[in-house]
This record gives C-alpha cells, sequence and structure tokens, in this order.
C-alpha cells in the first residue's frame, strides 16, 4: 500500500478523483458494510445523511409537497434560504442546481425510499404545513459516536447499551483499558461471535454466531462488486447468521413493547401523501405506516425462495431485494422486472460489441457479466470518456429500442418503457453520478408510482399505491397508474423511478481537492500560521507547558488552526511528537478535534485512573527506560484480532505468542536479545512481551539532528482470551483520533522501552 501511494505520489496523481490509491480493505465485505449499514456515526445506508434538525425535516416536507423532484425541479423554500445547511446553496430556483442542492436532493430521496421500505414516517404533522407542524421522524436526527469516541461516551453515561456484532474492541481499539472500562460500566451489553472473546467475557449476553460457511449472503468487495456467497454447511448447534439474529431482536423488543418508535407514540398510523398544485393540495394517496411487516422476512418466492428452514424465518434474499429499493447506489443489484439477482451472475466471458459496455468490455477485458458492481455496474469510476481516447470517439449502439451515444463506460439501468436494459449515465460514468439524476416523476407521483415495496419483495406481485398528477394549461389532471402508463408507455416505471442521467448531471464540477475546514488557502493563512508557531513556542516556556500554550493560542484565535481550510495540506505531527521542535514547528492538526482537545486540557476526569496522551517527550520525562517511537502491525498468521486464527491449531503453532520488533541498534544498546523480556510502558499503561530483534534498515528509527529514536513494532493479535494468551497490544496506543475520519491514530506514539531482569 506503502509502495503504491508513493508512485501515486510521483506520478502527481492524489487531490482528484480518480487519483490516490485503491481502497484497500482489511476483509472481507468492509466495503458492503460500510455501503449498506452507513459508513459511520452520520450515515444512513447508501451514505444517505440523516437529518441534522428538525429544520433539515420541515424542508424535506416541503420537498415532499412538491412532488419528490429532483434537484434541477425543486424549489428551496424562502423560508430556509438563510439557514444552515440550505445556505450554501447558491441556485435555490427550480431549473438549476448546484452541487449542494444535488447532494441535499440526494439525502431526501435517501429517507423517502428508506420510508417505503421500511414502513416507518418522517415529516410534518400536517403534511400540508412544513413550516407550522409538528415534526415527527422515525430516523434518528443528528450524528452520533464514533467507533473510539463511543468508549468515552459510555464511560460519561451517555450511551447505556451496546450490541456488538463480530468485532473484539478490547482487543482492536486503543487505550483497551479504557475499553475494558466503559464495556463495565455499560447497563446491558450483548455480544455475538464466534467465540468467546475478549469483548464477549464482559458480556451480559453473548450469542453464537455462524461463520461464512454456514450462512448466505451477498459479499461488496474493494472494487465493489458485488456476489453472492452461498451457505456449504447447515449452522452448527445454536449458532446463527447476524441477520437472524438481528430481525428476532427487534421481534422480540417489539412483543415486549421495549421498542416504539416516535410515530407510533404520536399515533401515525398511515402518512396523507399530498402535492402542492397550483390549485391547491392534491392528495395523490394514503400510505400505511407499518415497521413490523417491513420486518417480516419470512417466506419468499421465486428467486426468493429460501434454501432452508433457517431462511423461511429469516430469507436473506428478500432482505437484498429490500437494499436494491432502498439504497439507489444499490439499486441493479436485483432485477425486478426478470426476478434475478445480479449478484449470482457467474458468466466469466466478455460483452460483444454490440452489447451495452461490449466495446469497453473487450477493449479493457472487463468480465461485467460476472456478479454486478454499483453504480449501475459500472466496474471502473469516474469513466466519462474512456472510449473516446482509446478508439479515438463516441460510438452509437442500440438498447431498448433506441440508439444511444456512449463515450466511456455507462453501466445498465432498466427503461421505463421496455423494461429492458438501456445504458444508465450519459455519456460515460462521471464522479457525481448517481447522485446527480434527474427524474421524470418529479412533481408527478410518489417513488416507484408509490410502489407497495414491502409487498412486492415478498410476494413479486407489482401494487402501485400512488396517483398520478399532472399540470396542463387548462389545469391539473390526476390519473391513476393504467392510465399514467397508456399515455406515457412507461410501463415499468415501478422498476426504475424513471431515473435517468445525462450530460448535464455529468457535468456537475468534481470539486477537487474541497476543504475539510471553513477558513482561507495557504496565502492567506501562512502569516498567521507562523503566528502559532512563535506563540506556541513562547506560551509554553511562559505558562508551563505545551498543552497550556495550547489552550491559550485557542482562546485568542477562537480555534486551533482557525482561518485554515486545508485545502492543501500541510505537514503536522501527531499527537504524541517524538521531539518537542517539531511539536511547536508544525503543530499537531489533532487539537481541531473537541474529542482531542478535551483530552489534553483535562476536562474530562473518568476517575478510572488511566493516562490519556503524552504530547512531547518530556511528559514521559519520570518513566523509566528508552524513549522510542511505537507503531504496530498484523502478522500473516493471524487475522486482526485473532479472534479466529488463535483457535485454529497449525496457525496457533506457526506463532504461538505475541512480541515486540526491535531495531538491532536499540537491542544492543539496551542489551536484549532475542527471546529476552522486556517492558514497553506509556502514559495508559505497560505490557511485557519477548523481543525479537531484527534488522529494521532505514526505519530502525527517527533521525533529527544528532538524535535517533528508535521505532518499535508491536503485535496485537492476543489477549486474555482463545488458545493463544498473552497482553492486549492496544493497551499502550492513544485514543486520539482523526480529526475528519475519527479513525484512531494508532501508526506512531510514544513510549519507553526497559529490559526486564528476571
Amino acid at each position: 500500500i506503502r509502495s503504491a501511494a508513493i508512485v501515486q505520489l510521483l506520478l502527481g496523481n492524489v487531490g482528484f478523483p480518480g487519483g490516490g490509491t485503491h481502497p484497500f480493505r482489511g476483509h472481507s465485505n468492509v466495503q458492503g458494510a460500510t455501503d449498506v449499514q452507513g459508513h459511520g456515526m452520520g450515515s444512513l445506508p447508501g451514505y444517505v445523511s440523516p437529518p441534522i434538525n428538525t429544520l433539515s425535516i420541515r424542508v424535506y416536507q416541503d420537498w415532499k409537497l412538491q412532488g419528490m423532484p429532483d434537484a434541477w425541479s425543486w424549489e428551496v423554500p424562502e423560508w430556509a434560504y438563510d439557514k444552515d445547511p440550505f445556505k450554501l446553496i447558491s441556485k435555490p430556483s427550480r431549473g438549476q442546481a448546484d452541487l449542494n442542492k444535488v447532494l441535499q436532493v440526494y439525502n431526501f430521496y435517501g429517507w423517502r425510499r428508506l420510508e417505503l421500505a421500511w414502513g416507518v414516517f418522517c415529516g410534518t404533522i400536517p403534511p400540508e404545513d412544513p413550516v407550522n407542524g409538528t415534526v415527527i421522524c422515525d430516523f434518528p436526527v443528528g450524528i452520533g459516536y464514533s467507533e473510539v469516541a463511543f468508549v468515552r461516551a459510555a464511560l460519561r453515561g451517555d450511551i447505556k447499551a451496546a450490541l456488538i456484532f463480530g468485532e473484539n474492541p478490547v482487543v482492536t481499539n486503543p487505550n483497551s483499558r479504557l475499553v475494558m472500562a466503559a464495556l463495565s460500566s455499560l447497563d446491558l451489553l450483548v455480544v455475538s461471535d464466534l467465540f468467546e472473546t475478549e469483548t464477549a467475557w464482559f458480556a451480559d449476553i453473548l450469542l453464537p454466531a455462524c461463520s461464512f460457511a454456514e450462512k448466505e449472503g451477498s459479499r461488496t468487495n474493494g472494487n465493489r462488486i458485488i456476489q453472492w456467497s452461498y451457505r456449504v454447511i447447515d449452522p452448527i448447534g445454536d449458532s446463527r447468521p447476524d441477520y437472524w439474529i438481528i430481525a428476532n431482536i427487534y421481534k422480540r423488543l417489539r412483543e415486549k413493547q421495549g421498542l416504539r418508535l416516535p410515530s407510533e407514540h404520536c399515533g401515525v398510523k398511515d402518512e396523507a401523501v399530498i402535492f402542492r398544485k397550483r390549485s391547491g393540495y392534491i392528495e395523490v394517496y394514503r400510505r400505511p405506516v407499518e415497521p413490523n411487516s417491513s420486518w417480516d422476512y419470512s417466506g419468499g418466492t421465486g428467486s426468493s425462495k429460501p434454501v432452508s428452514k433457517l431462511e423461511e424465518q429469516v430469507n436473506p434474499r428478500i432482505i437484498n431485494k429490500e437494499i436494491n429499493f432502498s439504497m439507489l447506489l444499490y439499486q441493479g443489484l436485483y432485477d425486478p422486472v426478470r426476478d434475478i439477482f445480479r449478484s449470482m451472475s457467474r458468466d466469466n466471458s466478455l460483452r460483444n460489441e454490440e452489447e451495452i459496455d461490449g466495446l469497453f468490455s473487450k477493449i479493457y477485458k472487463v468480465y461485467k457479466n460476472w456478479g454486478w458492481s454499483w453504480p449501475q455496474n459500472v466496474r471502473f469510476m469516474y469513466n466519462y470518456d474512456s472510449l473516446s481516447i482509446s478508439v479515438g470517439r463516441c460510438i452509437n449502439i442500440e438498447a431498448a429500442g433506441r440508439r444511444w451515444v456512449v463515450c466511456g463506460e455507462t453501466g445498465e439501468w432498466i427503461d421505463e418503457y421496455t423494461g429492458e436494459y438501456r445504458p444508465a449515465f450519459i455519456p460515460g460514468h462521471s464522479f457525481w453520478e448517481p447522485r446527480a439524476f434527474k427524474r421524470r416523476l418529479s412533481g408527478i407521483s410518489d417513488l416507484f408510482g408509490g410502489l407497495d415495496i414491502i409487498g412486492f419483495i415478498r410476494t413479486g406481485k407489482p401494487k402501485i399505491r400512488s396517483a398520478f398528477v399532472i399540470e396542463e394549461q387548462e389545469g391539473v389532471r390526476v390519473l391513476n397508474y393504467q392510465e399514467f402508463s397508456k399515455i406515457t408507455g412507461a410501463v415499468y416505471l415501478w422498476a426504475n423511478d424513471t431515473l435517468y442521467w445525462d450530460r448535464e448531471t455529468a457535468s456537475l464540477p468534481a470539486n477537487l481537492k474541497r476543504p475539510f475546514f471553513p477558513g482561507n488557502g495557504w496565502r492567506d493563512f501562512k502569516e498567521k500560521y507562523m503566528s502559532i508557531r512563535e506563540r506556541l513556542s513562547r506560551y509554553s516556556k511562559e505558562l508551563g507547558g505545551y498543552r497550556e500554550a495550547v489552550a491559550r493560542i485557542i482562546e485568542e484565535d477562537g480555534g486551533w488552526y482557525a482561518g485554515y481550510d486545508f485545502r492543501w495540506p500541510i505537514h503536522t505531527e501527531p499527537a504524541e511528537s517524538p521531539n518537542t521542535e517539531f511539536a511547536v514547528k508544525y503543530p499537531s492538526i489533532a487539537w481541531i478535534n473537541r474529542y482531542n482537545l478535551d483530552m489534553i486540557l483535562g476536562r474530562v476526569d473518568l476517575g478510572i485512573g488511566v493516562g490519556d496522551l503524552s504530547t512531547i517527550p518530556v511528559e514521559l520525562a519520570a518513566t523509566e527506560g528508552e524513549l522510542v517511537i511505537i507503531t504496530s502491525n498484523r502478522l500473516t498468521e493471524h487475522f486482526h484480532s485473532g479472534s479466529m486464527s488463535r483457535n485454529l491449531p497449525l496457525l496457533r503453532e506457526l506463532v504461538p505468542e505475541p512480541f515486540i520488533t526491535i531495531p538491532k541498534d536499540a537491542a544492543e544498546k539496551l542489551g536484549i536479545s532475542s527471546g529476552d523480556l522486556v517492558e514497553l510502558i506509556t502514559i495508559r499503561g505497560s505490557i511485557r512481551l519477548k523481543a525479537y530483534v531484527a534488522n529494521t534498515g532505514q526505519q530502525s528509527c527517527w533521525r533529527y539532528d544528532e538524535d535517533c529514536i528508535p521505532i518499535v513494532s508491536i503485535t496485537w493479535f492476543s489477549g486474555f482470551a482463545g488458545a493463544v494468551q498473552g497482553p492486549v497490544g492496544n493497551i499502550l496506543s492513544p485514543d486520539a483520533i482523526d480529526v475528519v475520519t475519527s479513525i484512531q491514530e494508532s501508526k506512531g506514539w510514544l513510549g519507553k522501552l526497559r529490559r526486564v531482569i528476571v
């Protein structure tokens, strides 16, 4: 990965769509989990942001009153112009769109899909009054906690219960002593796993899970290709797949009145779907609000026929259909016209030139009939003009009874008129597609014509509930599905919601090098940056410490790095810098994040005696040993936390215990040989491991002037459970987080190393 990143840097292929390196994934189906479960604490399935406040729900209700329009057909209400996040939209009027408007509609569109597929409600009562009506929403509002931040939130009492599926945070998460304390503090901890892991040791309830061989379902790899994984054996003992466990937990909670949605508290049994037209308000239909129906995944017909009695209870194929309709990103995963799961395709032949993306398939040797990839089976992202470059021109193809001009990879999309496939992205896939879509049913009908999605994915019989409202010069006409499809020919509108992509949707600028923070560019900020350096050095001396200096600068400037947008990256030191001069010269970006800042300013006393950060070496001065920079590494022989590999005899024999890799020069200086017991100490705790002395070359130490601080590496596959036991390596690592992604900073921190005299 490092080598690939260096090559891309040398080529200048960083900082724009299509640049960078491949998003290497560390586990099977991490991509699928990210796509479908939501990519973090602030996302619904399909990278759809949840409502951030009640205003966003009010504007969403107004969007529904306008007929669920695409961005080009949407009129941002005047009463929301000057409020977050809508004040960022530069083209609020109907007929035009900018990127912020497109992304906002993408969220609204995602919420509506989930309302229909899950049988829930989000909006206002009454629906005609989005400004003053009562806001009711079954979706989570706002942003929750990341996996790292969840720990301190639990210790504060903000989180009372947790369900952990197939993860072992006691071993994998940073500052493990803090994690253990947090899990102990919960009122309820439920863990589902294959073995009794370290995390499961803290559980109130341990549920036996299935391995990949005992269940079926789809997997998405790092190339976004989705393939169906078939079951090999029946589940062993009482073990059950995660989807079975989750569905049954929901069922039991509902039976015991332990879970009620906001819509149920407020007595919302159905939604009056109303459009605002020039003649007034028109009720197009009433949609039942029935969350229990959407959670019944039993049975299945056609290609969804259960493969065993277990799948008769909770059928993953029905869940797969639900994903198709609830997530625009994954629409096409299931073909509702032909009742085919595209992820089950195993055709290893190239497409013919006359087929959609046939020439592309032939030139680039892409097997587009093997599995399916999002979006719309596009295999190469940002593939707008690959054909015009490789063959010198755009080409014409015929599909769904029409001719299409194609310049790149288009992917395929079900045509609402014929039910056949047509090219999706015209003339080729661009950066913001499919988020930048157009919708022929904008202002005319609900999504998919008001298709009863909950019923269809279980029975295979389409039932269109919504009316179709057509504005004409003489007035407004309200038609049923048969009348509308007869006039327009859009017989299969329930299969694709009449979405399409054209040159205008593809023309949105990719917004290269997007800033993560408000402020100015480097040229305008440079003078202030030099001031931060100077004050950080001066205040550290005057106030008695680095932390105090950071606090003073934040007080003076109104924030850390206030005014710089980081559009152009600059070097900043990690949260724990090995050199005080560097910590001042290249101030860490970490303190932009409130979570990190609270740690170094001592704002949160958790009362459990676990340290936080040693920001500069002097903060470890009283600790005995040689100053070292610590990093961590996986092993080929042990997978991740080792919860599976530690229990496999052959892998256990290959690496029977954890160890620390120490550079040869540092080991000689400290009198350490391979096999010696050493102690590694940080502000968060200490562990004892056997040493493995190695010639690590240029990575043996961090050099600055005459300094050469050794770099040591620890493994972290071990713990106190399983057949291989040993200290938890992440006891040492800091729970400082990346300011954008909230990922733990576990590739470089400070500690002391000493030989243990036995």
